[in-house]
């Protein structure tokens, strides 16, 4: 299995009608069969190797995303780094990914 991007785990809805996202998954392929499994993301994996994770996966052709898409895999984009950053360092830090 190799790691091709991540997503967030989709926890339902707050009190106020917001979208609850729970933990940093990754999301591997396998190099064989092309199957496509999620993990969640242990607190022994390498920040730094999760953030070029992060920033290839914004380089997937349109067909693996599509191909993603269709099994409801909602990969993380540039525009929620944010919310990368606070799932991996918490709310108080300014850390780069």
């Amino acid at each position: 299995m190799e790691p091709i991007a991540l997503t967030l785990k989709y926890n339902g809805y707050d009190k106020y009608g917001k979208t609850r996202l729970g933990d940093v998954m990754t999301v591997h392929m396998c190099r064989t069969c092309g199957q496509i499994n999620i993990n969640r993301i242990a607190s022994d994996d390498c920040v730094v190797q999760l953030g070029h994770l992060f920033r290839n996966a914004m380089c997937l052709d349109a067909t693996m995303r599509q191909r993603l898409s269709a099994e409801n895999i909602m990969l993380i984009e540039a525009a929620d780094e944010e919310v990368l950053r606070t799932a991996l360092f918490g709310k108080d830090t300014k850390t780069a990914i």
